[in-house]
């Protein structure tokens, strides 16, 4: 399958809902499905790209042009990627 998930971050700094996305992704990366994780970034990314999967930035900031330019963003991934989980 072709998986994203969606997260404000992957910083390392004790959040549990970044952690459990970051393990859950990992793992669905090695049982072999296709894997994209969609942030502003972190310290994760290293760790995500050493498994497989596959990091695209995206900022998230609360104003309208910077959301618009998000929302083009993960349209584009959604389409040309043709992801079927988020």
């Amino acid at each position: 399958m072709r998986l994203l998930h969606l997260l404000n971050h992957v910083d390392q700094i004790g959040n549990g809902i970044v952690n459990v996305a970051v393990d859950l992704a990992c793992v669905q990366a090695r049982e072999g499905h296709q894997v994209w994780v969609a942030s502003r970034g972190g310290s994760y990314e290293t760790l995500l790209a050493a498994h497989g999967v596959r990091h695209v930035r995206i900022d998230q900031e609360r104003r309208p042009l910077t959301l618009l330019r998000a929302l083009s963003t993960l349209r584009a991934l959604l389409r040309d990627e043709r992801i079927e989980i988020v």
